[in-house]
């Protein structure tokens, strides 16, 4: 196996801008090629990424590797990946587990013939062989170690949220290569493609949500945005709620979702599978659910069992007594 240490975090930009998940990813690479002696590296793909490229020797990048390969496409996106990882041959490739990444990361996987490990939450690496143990909360409550010990580079996506950027210090500077690929750039590439609305209030830095589950059913989600707006909040979901197309999937928490860090949570009909609680980082949960045994309520700050039904309208007439 390749004596080469480097990892790679990939850096997602839209319009020019880092996407701020990217950033995160930082800080469990520095922490790995501390032990293996393997440089970071950071890959930024798009347009106009010249600015965001030089400032990510800031967080720790001892090199930085750019691609002008215009706005998301998967098609183009994956040909640049796959062409810059076989001319480099990092160990190691890390994504930030964004809709944009988890969409075109499997495509490079099968393109370059090596796996990849979805929605991580822990990460740890052995320093003589540098091999990553990647770590993700599976069915039954266990958390799944998965190793890829036979082909290279090894890769994942790691759930948002779950670590804090490194503070930057703008007295480092890296080196910045541009690299020309044979990607046909994303203009030149005709898609027809379903557009999603997405929430006017981005969930990851929203103070209030207000998360429904399967068990809240379509209907419910009318009660759930009153809610929200009656507090000034958003509204979230589980992944069966999303499944069920009751709404976007830019509002789902948990490990195939986003990781929300909120002063208050409402979990209105959700159950409380793993999946869905490693995505909750909030200062208070309240979880509404007619079943006792729920294992929400084992998380909740405060627990209230009843039909959300019934629960929700009281709330919100409440709410709005207290405005006045």
């Amino acid at each position: 196996m390749t004596e080469n240490r480097d990892i790679w975090v990939y850096v997602e930009t839209d319009q020019g801008k880092i996407v701020k998940s990217s950033l995160e990813l930082f800080t469990p690479a520095l922490e790995m090629t501390g032990k293996t002696g393997g440089q970071v590296t950071a890959v930024i793909l798009g347009s106009n990424i010249e600015e965001a490229a030089k400032t990510l020797g800031q967080y720790g990048a001892g090199k930085v590797i750019a691609a002008r390969t215009g706005e998301y496409c998967p098609e183009a996106y994956t040909a640049a990946m796959a062409q810059l990882i076989n001319k480099y041959k990092p160990d190691a490739v890390m994504f930030s587990a964004t809709a944009n990444a988890k969409d075109f990361v499997s495509k490079l996987a099968c393109r370059i013939k090596t796996g990849v490990t979805a929605n991580c939450t822990e990460l740890s690496i052995d320093p003589e062989t540098g091999l990553i143990s990647w770590m993700m909360p599976a069915p039954g409550g266990i958390v799944a170690t998965i190793l890829c010990e036979k082909t290279r580079p090894q890769m994942g996506t790691v759930c948002q949220g779950i670590f804090k950027a490194p503070v930057p210090d703008e007295s480092r500077e890296a080196e910045v290569i541009f690299e020309d690929t044979d990607a046909v750039p994303s203009t030149q590439i005709r898609r027809l493609a379903k557009e999603i609305i997405k929430a006017e209030k981005s969930i990851e830095d929203a103070e209030i949500i207000v998360a429904g589950g399967y068990g809240a059913r379509p209907e419910g989600f009318v009660l759930l945005e009153q809610l929200a707006d009656a507090l000034g909040g958003v509204v979230a979901a589980s992944r069966a709620a999303v499944d069920a197309d009751w709404i976007a999937a830019d509002r789902m928490v948990g490990q195939s979702g986003k990781v929300v860090h909120p002063k208050l949570y409402i979990a209105c009909g959700i159950s409380g599978a793993l999946q869905h609680i490693v995505g909750v980082a909030a200062d208070c949960v309240v979880a509404i659910n007619n079943d006792p045994r729920a294992p929400i309520f084992e998380i909740a700050d405060y627990g209230i069992v009843g039909s959300i039904f019934d629960v929700i309208p009281a709330l919100i007439e409440e709410v709005r007594k207290a405005k006045g």
